[in-house]
């Protein structure tokens, strides 16, 4: 399966990597980036970095949007400070790498929509931003591809940043809503499974007989679990929340999905809700969105561990 990831790339952003990379069926393409965790810049030379730090530097990067759709500045939020640190990568030195390809990541992803069509799977876990951008150049083009798999929005649940949205939605609540009523053939990851998914310190306690690569992803874990102890600590351990967009993307039977018409709330008190878009279900408009609203998280985490050992072991051999 052919992969485009885009990411604003944080801890567990970078486990996605990780995780994709060590999935013998796919093809990542290349990462591009995108503001939230972190500004675009510091996302781009994460991506990069961590791709580096897997043997996997070969595989390019590209530099997407910098701020949401209805601002001109980014401002990193204090909640993703305390869960991913300044940097995004918990506060560890993040070495410096040739980190940009030439060409903008929303141009990047319609080339690779028109190029590799319905093989192409896009996997989205910050704000979309260079998603929608991308519609809104090329709808035509964007269209074709497979499928984008989000992670993304809370449905049946409560937020992570505020009582009604989680937080990717509600940093781009605009671009969210862009894509889920664009027609795409969406998959939505939500805090509806992604809570259900946790990786604990019991989960880790061999990764650095790994060497660097092993140690650096053990040290990033345990400053994301810290975080989680602060404000989610009856979980007794942290969310995967992104390697889930993967999984679901490779694995399509650890989730069990909806299909419905959805939009995303704009307004100040309701931003980045998801809701049903009644109007579209009551004309008839195909039901592009399907929700994830169960998960085999034991399946789950069991393949994305294996895998990740595996892309450590590789590095070291």
């Amino acid at each position: 399966m052919k992969i485009i990831l885009d990411l604003d790339t944080g801890i567990d952003d970078a486990l996605a990597i990780a995780y994709a990379l060590g999935e013998e069926q796919a093809e990542i393409l290349a990462i591009t980036s995108v503001f939230g965790n972190i500004n675009v810049k510091q996302a781009s030379m994460n991506a990069a970095y961590t791709l580096q730090l897997l043997g996997h530097n070969h595989i390019p990067v590209y530099k997407g949007v910098e701020h949401s759709l209805d601002t001109t500045y980014y401002e990193q939020k204090q909640g993703s400070k305390i869960c991913h640190g300044e940097n995004g990568y918990g506060d560890l030195e993040v070495e410096h790498t040739s980190f940009c390809e030439d060409k903008s990541a929303v141009d990047y992803l319609i080339e690779a929509a028109n190029t590799y069509k319905d093989e192409l799977t896009i996997v989205a876990t910050g704000p979309l931003g260079n998603i929608a951008a991308a519609i809104q150049k090329n709808q035509v083009a964007m269209k074709q591809i497979k499928q984008l798999v989000i992670m993304g929005g809370a449905f049946g649940v409560r937020g992570n940043i505020s009582p009604v949205a989680e937080a990717n939605f509600a940093h781009d609540a605009v671009a969210a809503d862009i894509v889920l009523r664009s027609g795409l053939p969406v998959v939505m990851i939500g805090l509806d499974v992604t809570l259900r998914t946790l990786l604990t310190r019991d989960d880790m306690s061999e990764w650095k007989q790994y060497g660097k690569a092993g140690s650096v992803y053990r040290d990033l874990v345990e400053y994301y679990i810290q975080a989680y102890e602060k404000f989610n600590p009856q979980l007794k351990g942290c969310a995967l929340h992104d390697p889930l967009a993967v999984g679901a993307a490779l694995h399509p039977s650890f989730v069990t999905t909806f299909p419905l018409c959805l939009q995303v709330m704009t307004d100040k008190d309701s931003l980045g809700r998801v809701v049903i878009d009644k109007e579209a279900m009551s004309n008839g408009v195909p039901r592009t969105c399907h929700v994830a609203l169960d998960v085999d998280a034991q399946a789950f985490k069991q393949r994305m561990l294996q895998c990740i050992e595996k892309v450590f072991q590789n590095v070291t051999e």
